[in-house]
C-alpha cells in the first residue's frame, strides 16, 4: 500500500495499512517552516500524533520510517480513529499545509469531519478566484465567507463590502455564491479560508505544537536516539505517560477549584 498512490490507500482498512507500514529506520527530511530554504535531515523514524485541541490529550499516534510522507500516515491515523473510535465525534480536523492532499481531505470527510488545512498552490489559479478559492467580483474583490449549512453541506459567500457602491453590482456580480463542500473537498472549507472564523479556529492547532514541545522537552523525543523496537516502545510509553500526567494534573486542578468554591 505504501508503494502505491496515496489515493489508493483510501480503499484499504486500517489493519491492512498498519501491517504494510514501513518500520525500518530511514532518512527523513523537513523543510524550514520559516521559509529560509534550509532543510533538516535525520536518520531513524518520524512520529505522528493526533491531539484533541480542547483538552490537549493525545488521541492516537503512529511511528514509522522517517522517509514515509505525512499524508500517507495521516490516512492511517484517520482510518484508525474511524474504525477503532467510531463513537468519537470530531467537528474539524486541523493540519498544516504538509497534509494538503485531496486523499487526506476525502478521508477526513469519511470521518464525518470538516478539514481545515492551508493550501499549497502547485499550479496556476483558475480565473475568477483568489488564492483562497473565493470568487471575485467584477472589480476583483473577493466574496466574503458567510456561513455553512450543515444540512445541505454548502458554504455561502456574499458580496464584498466594496460592491455596495459599485455600478457593476447589478450586472456582472451576483449577490450570493453557494458551493457544496463535497464537490471539491480541497477547494472549499468551512469556515472558508481567508475568513476571520477560519483564522480563529485554526489557532487552536497551537495545542498540537504545545504537546509536541512537551514530548520533546520532557520525554526526549526531539531526536531519534533509539532504533528498532526500542524506538516504538519509547514513543508509545511516552504518549501514555503524557496522557496520565495530564489527567492527574487536570484532576488535581479540578479538586483545588472545588475546594476554593466550597471555602
Amino acid at each position: 500500500w505504501f508503494e502505491r498512490d496515496v489515493a489508493d490507500m483510501l480503499d484499504a482498512s486500517y489493519d491492512e495499512l498498519i501491517r504494510d507500514m514501513p518500520i525500518a529506520p530511514g532518512i527523513g527530511a523537513k523543510g524550514d517552516v520559516r521559509g529560509k530554504g534550509t532543510t533538516k535531515y535525520w536518520y531513524g523514524y518520524r512520529y505522528h500524533t493526533v491531539v484533541d485541541t480542547s483538552s490537549q490529550y493525545i488521541v492516537t499516534g503512529e511511528i514509522c520510517s522517517a522517509n514515509v510522507s505525512e499524508q500517507r500516515v495521516a490516512i492511517v491515523m484517520l482510518k484508525r480513529i474511524k474504525e477503532r473510535f467510531s463513537a468519537l465525534k470530531i467537528s474539524h480536523v486541523l493540519a498544516d499545509k504538509g497534509y494538503d492532499s485531496e486523499p487526506v481531505y476525502q478521508q477526513i470527510r469519511r470521518l464525518g469531519s470538516l478539514p481545515l488545512i492551508p493550501l499549497i498552490h502547485r499550479s496556476p489559479l483558475p480565473e475568477g478566484v483568489d488564492r483562497y478559492f473565493r470568487p471575485l467580483c467584477g472589480q476583483g474583490h473577493p466574496y466574503q465567507y458567510d456561513s455553512y449549512d450543515a444540512k445541505r453541506k454548502t458554504v455561502k459567500y456574499t458580496r464584498p463590502k466594496e460592491c455596495k457602491t459599485c455600478p457593476l453590482a447589478g450586472e456582472k456580480c451576483q449577490r450570493v455564491y453557494k458551493f457544496r463542500i463535497d464537490e471539491d473537498v480541497r477547494r472549499y472549507a468551512a469556515p472558508g479560508r481567508g475568513s476571520k472564523k477560519f483564522a480563529e479556529l485554526f489557532k487552536q492547532r497551537v495545542a498540537v505544537e504545545r504537546v509536541f514541545a512537551y514530548l520533546k522537552l520532557y520525554f526526549n523525543l526531539d531526536m531519534t536516539r533509539k532504533l528498532k523496537k526500542r524506538a516504538f516502545v519509547d514513543y508509545y510509553l511516552s504518549c501514555l505517560t503524557y496522557n496520565l500526567c495530564k489527567y492527574s494534573l487536570d484532576h488535581l486542578n479540578r479538586s483545588i477549584r472545588e475546594l476554593n468554591q466550597a471555602a
